[in-house]
């Protein structure tokens, strides 16, 4: 017997059969199921995963977000170009929330994108209408009101009643915000809230009646103006809070004089402004300079990073106005004569823009560049500076200027590709 004839006594392989029409469909069924339950289990897995780290992400805001440019039945068609249009109503207040336009009358709530397509329109009832964004919200009030609601670009997502009216609201860029009004047994009572509608600080004032407040850019730190009467005469005071504690950093005490408003520096110092002074702090509560006001002629106050700028009536001038632009020391750094009362200031970056009577001029405060000007609609009265963009309000539109060139630009198709979900 040769060595390989174990090999010789194998058996041939059968050859290969053709498998029948009910045996291949079969097969791919199976496959098809373990696939199937394959992609269900990975989905499970990888919402439990979500879930489990990222909670907070996950909210019907968020999602409506991610389908704020898929339209499966398009209702409003806009053409892209420098003009966006709405209802006319003079009590018109206006915002940016992530980029997009939203417009609050005494009647309704209304939100474009910058191609000026509508994401939403709601019915509001309002006297005195209050517009402010809060991170990646809005808060909108009626001030004298009891209720405040909190708004996304497409729908309302929170509401308070406090059952007292509503004397003022402050937010933070974090969406952090402090509420003014009263409470049982008090005069005056201050709220902040944290972009979670959580109550994290309050303040009461049982004699005193609270004038105004702001919140710095962390939402961490709140200046409360308030003030009482003594004798006849006005007491005005300012306290400093770690919203994390209850009693305040610094207080300061200001006899026969009435505060009126006040403002954080970026660097944490802060300005505040009564009817005889307006004073500059350093961050760590040191005085840095002051000015004199004019009670009589003062008309109103706009703050910048590191300025202020006063508005003032001329004697003899029925209509010309007087703007002075004071540094944090005190310093009067610019003044100019408008013909008119300004319809809205902004100081940003150390420029100064200034709306009135149809005319739109661009002041760089620290002498780098010379002023420019561009004639816009008579009718504007607000501007907002966002993203390189100056936005210019009529009580019926919204045009759009480059904010270096004052010339008109085109609002473009957002990219989505770019757009975050949330902040």
């Amino acid at each position: 017997m040769s060595a390989f004839s174990i090999f010789g006594n194998k058996k041939k392989r059968g050859a290969s059969r053709t498998p029948t029409a009910e045996a291949y469909y079969e097969r791919l069924a199976r496959r098809a199921k373990v696939g199937m339950f394959s992609v269900i289990i990975l989905l499970v897995t990888f919402c439990l995963a979500g879930y489990t780290f990222y909670p907070d992400e996950l909210t019907v805001e968020n999602f409506r977000y991610l389908l704020k440019f898929i339209s499966v039945e398009q209702t409003e068609t806009a053409d892209i170009g420098s003009v966006i249009s709405f209802d006319t109503d003079a009590s018109n207040r206006y915002a940016i929330v992530r980029g997009d336009i939203a417009i609050l009358s005494k009647t309704a709530l209304t939100v474009f994108d910058t191609s000026g397509q509508r994401l939403q329109k709601v019915t509001v009832k309002s006297d005195c209408p209050l517009l402010i964004t809060a991170g990646k919200n809005m808060l909108v009030c009626d001030l004298g009101g009891t209720k405040i609601s909190v708004y996304n670009s497409f729908s309302k997502v929170y509401t308070e009643d406090f059952g007292y009216p509503i004397l003022g609201v402050t937010a933070a860029d974090n969406g952090t915000y402090a509420v003014l009004s009263s409470a049982k047994n008090y005069r005056s009572a201050i709220f902040v809230y944290d972009s979670n509608y959580r109550q994290i600080f309050a303040h009461y004032y049982s004699s005193d009646y609270a004038t105004a407040a702001v919140l710095n850019g962390d939402g961490n730190r709140l200046l409360a103006l308030s003030h009482v009467t003594d004798g006849g005469e006005y007491v005005g005071t300012m306290a400093l809070y770690d919203t994390r504690a209850e009693e305040p950093i610094v207080s300061y005490s200001y006899p026969d004089e009435l505060p009126l408003s006040c403002s954080f520096a970026p660097d944490g110092g802060y300005a505040l402004l009564t009817d005889k002074a307006l004073r500059f702090y350093s961050a760590d509560n040191q005085l840095l300079g002051n000015a004199a006001t004019d009670t009589a002629r003062l008309l109103g106050c706009v703050y910048g990073e590191s300025y202020a700028a006063l508005t003032y009536s001329t004697d003899g001038l029925a209509e010309a106005k007087q703007l002075v632009v004071y540094d944090r020391l005190g310093n009067a750094v610019c003044v100019q004569t408008l013909k008119s009362a300004p319809d809205d200031i902004i100081i940003n970056d150390g420029k100064l823009y200034v709306l009135t009577l149809g005319t739109l001029t661009v002041t760089d405060l620290e002498g780098k560049a010379d002023t420019i000007s561009a004639d816009v609609d008579g009718d504007s009265r607000d501007i907002i500076l966002y993203d390189g963009r100056l936005l210019v309000f009529t009580n019926s539109s919204v045009t759009v200027y480059a904010a270096d060139t004052l010339s008109k630009i085109e609002m473009e198709e957002p990219e989505t590709e770019s757009s975050e979900v949330d902040e």
